[in-house]
C-alpha cells in the first residue's frame, strides 16, 4: 500500500499535469516539437560518416558496425525510456538526453582532432567511437519517448491524435535536413567534421536543457491514471475489448503462495527436489513481480511478434540506406564526371537533406490522411503500413540501377518518404492496439525491431563494400586484382534488401486479415 505522504506527491503531480494540458496546451506541444528536432541528428552521420574511412582510415564495415551500435542503442533503449518516462517523467529524461547528446558529439569531434594517434591505434578509435555513437543513440531516444509519450498522454484520446503525434514524429525526420543546411551553411569548405561536430554538441545540448525546464515533475503514469474520468472508470471495469482479444493476456502466470516443506519427510530427496521448487518458484515470483506488465503483454502476444518482425524487416534497409546514402553519393559521383570535392560534398549533403525532407512530409502527411481516412472512410491502418513498404521495396528496387545524382535524389525521396509514413502510423496503431497508458513501454519493445535490421543490413552493405570487385589482373586472366567497390557492388545488396521488404509486407498483411477477421466476432 502507498504511504498517504505518497498519494499527496502523486495528486499534486497529477493536478500540476492535469493544469498543464488545460492552461498550456499548445505550449507544451510547441517543447515537444523543439526538442524532437533536436532528437533525430542520427542520419546526419551520413553527411560526415565518410571522414571516418578518408581521415581515420576505418574500413566501410567498421564505420557500419560503429552507426549500427548507434542504431542499437536508439532503438534497444526505447523500452528502459519508455519505463522511465512513466516512472522518473519526460523532465529527467530530457535532461539525461542533453547532458548525452553533448558528451557524445563533442567526444566524436576530439576522435579528429587526434587523428593521427587514433589512425595509427584503429581498434581504440572504433572503440571509442562506437562508445560516443552510442551516448548520442541513448539521448536521442530519451529525447523521442519524453516528447511522444506525452503527446499520447495529451492528446491519444482525441479524434485527432494522428496528427498531434504525427507532427512531433515529422520533426524527427525533418531534423537531419536542418542541420545538414547549417553544415552547407556555416562548414561548406571543411573536409575535417570537426567543427561540425562540436556545433551539433552545443547546440543540441543547450536546445534540450531549455526544453525540459517545461516539462512538468514526476512521472506520466500517475498523471495519466488521475486523467482518466468515472465515466471512463466505470465503462472499463468487466468490459471485453478488440485489444484484450490481441493480447491474450490472463492471470496464469501468477504464482500460488509458497508453502514451506515438511521436514520430517521420509524421503531426503524429495525434501530437496521440493526445496529446488520452491526455490524455484520464489524466484519466478521475483521475477514476475519486477516485470513491468507491458512486457508481459508483449511476450504472451503472436500479435505483438508478427507487428515485431514486421518493423524489423522494414527498418533494416531502410536505416541502411540513410546511413550509407552519403558513401554511395559519392562513389557514384567519382565514376560519372569530375566534381570538386567541395560540390561533391554539397552534393552529399543534399541527399541526405533531401531524404530527411521527404521523411517529414511522409510523417506529417500519414498522420493527416490516417485521422481523415480512418474517420470518413474507414480505412483500417495497416493499410498505411502496407503502402509504406510497398514504397521501400521499389526503393529497394531501384537501388543497382542508379545511374545518375538525380537517381540518388529520388531513391532518398522514396526512403525518406516511406520511413517517415511508417514511424509516423505505427506509434499511433501501437497507442490505438495497447492504449496510451501502455504505449511507452509497448512502443519502446517494437522499436528494438529496427536496431536488429539496421545491423543486418549495414554489416551486409559494409561486408560487400569492403570485398571490392575482383577483376582480371593480366591479359591472359590467369590473375585477379581487387578494385574498390563501384555502384555494381549494389546489385548482391539489393537482393537481401528486397527479401527483407516480401518478409515485412507479408506481416503486415497477416496483420490486416487477422484484426479485420476479428472485429467481425
Amino acid at each position: 500500500m502507498r504511504s498517504e505522504k505518497n498519494l499527496q506527491s502523486i495528486h499534486t503531480r497529477a493536478n500540476e499535469w492535469r493544469t498543464r494540458s488545460q492552461d498550456g496546451n499548445s505550449r507544451l506541444f510547441a517543447v515537444i516539437c523543439l526538442g524532437m528536432l533536436c532528437g533525430g541528428t542520427i542520419p546526419l552521420f551520413a553527411s560526415y560518416g565518410t571522414a571516418f574511412s578518408d581521415i581515420l582510415g576505418f574500413s566501410n564495415y567498421e564505420t557500419n558496425s560503429i552507426v549500427s551500435m548507434c542504431d542499437y542503442a536508439y532503438h534497444v533503449a526505447a523500452p528502459f525510456f519508455g519505463f522511465l518516462v512513466l516512472k522518473v517523467g519526460p523532465k529527467r529524461c530530457t535532461q539525461f538526453g542533453s547532458i548525452m547528446i553533448f558528451l557524445g558529439y563533442f567526444g566524436i569531434s576530439l576522435l579528429f582532432k587526434y587523428s593521427a594517434y587514433f589512425t595509427a591505434n584503429r581498434s581504440a578509435g572504433v572503440g571509442l567511437a562506437t562508445v560516443l555513437f552510442s551516448f548520442v543513440g541513448m539521448a536521442s531516444k530519451a529525447v523521442y519517448m519524453s516528447g511522444l509519450s506525452t503527446a499520447a498522454m495529451l492528446f491519444g484520446k482525441t479524434k485527432m491524435k494522428g496528427v498531434a503525434m504525427g507532427i512531433p514524429i515529422s520533426l524527427i525526420g525533418l531534423s537531419p535536413y536542418v542541420f545538414s543546411k547549417f553544415k552547407n551553411l556555416l562548414f561548406e569548405t571543411e573536409k575535417d567534421p570537426r567543427s561540425y561536430l562540436i556545433f551539433l554538441a552545443i547546440t543540441n545540448g543547450i536546445i534540450l536543457a531549455f526544453v525540459s525546464l517545461f516539462y512538468c515533475n514526476g512521472g506520466l503514469e500517475d498523471a495519466t491514471e488521475s486523467m482518466i474520468s468515472p465515466a471512463e472508470r466505470r465503462k472499463s471495469v468487466g468490459s471485453s475489448s478488440f485489444k484484450d482479444r490481441i493480447n491474450h493476456t490472463t492471470d496464469k502466470n501468477q504464482t500460488p503462495d509458497i508453502k514451506i516443506f515438511d521436514r520430517s519427510t521420509e524421503s531426503t530427496i524429495a525434501s530437496i527436489k521440493s526445496g529446488f521448487l520452491q526455490i524455484f518458484a520464489v524466484l519466478r515470483k521475483a521475477i514476475v513481480k519486477a516485470t513491468p506488465h507491458q512486457v508481459t503483454m508483449f511476450i504472451k502476444s503472436p500479435f505483438a511478434w508478427i507487428f515485431f518482425i514486421g518493423i524489423t524487416c522494414f527498418s533494416g534497409p531502410g536505416i541502411m540506406f540513410i546511413n550509407n546514402c552519403g558513401k554511395l553519393t559519392m562513389t557514384l559521383i567519382s565514376h560519372l564526371q569530375d566534381i570538386p570535392d567541395h560540390k561533391a560534398e554539397i552534393i552529399k549533403n543534399d541527399v541526405v537533406a533531401n531524404q530527411s525532407l521527404y521523411s517529414f512530409f511522409g510523417r506529417l502527411l500519414a498522420g493527416i490522411l490516417l485521422d481523415f481516412l480512418s474517420l470518413y472512410f474507414k480505412i483500417p491502418t495497416i493499410v498505411y503500413l502496407l503502402f509504406s513498404v510497398f514504397l521501400m521495396y521499389r526503393a529497394q528496387e531501384m537501388l543497382s540501377r542508379a545511374s545518375s545524382v538525380s537517381d540518388m535524389f529520388t531513391l532518398s525521396s522514396y526512403v525518406g518518404f516511406s520511413m517517415g509514413s511508417l514511424f509516423s502510423v505505427a506509434p499511433s496503431y501501437t497507442s490505438e492496439v495497447w492504449g496510451p497508458k501502455n504505449f511507452g513501454l509497448m512502443w519502446g519493445i517494437l522499436t528494438i525491431g529496427p536496431a536488429i535490421g539496421a545491423h543486418a543490413c549495414n554489416v551486409l552493405f559494409g561486408v560487400v563494400w569492403d570485398k571490392g570487385i575482383s577483376v582480371a589482373g593480366s591479359t591472359d586472366n590467369l590473375t585477379t586484382k581487387i578494385i574498390p567497390c563501384d555502384f555494381s557492388c549494389t546489385v548482391e545488396v539489393r537482393k537481401y534488401m528486397v527479401l527483407f521488404e516480401m518478409i515485412s509486407f507479408t506481416c503486415f498483411v497477416f496483420m490486416l486479415l487477422y484484426t479485420t477477421f476479428l472485429k467481425k466476432l
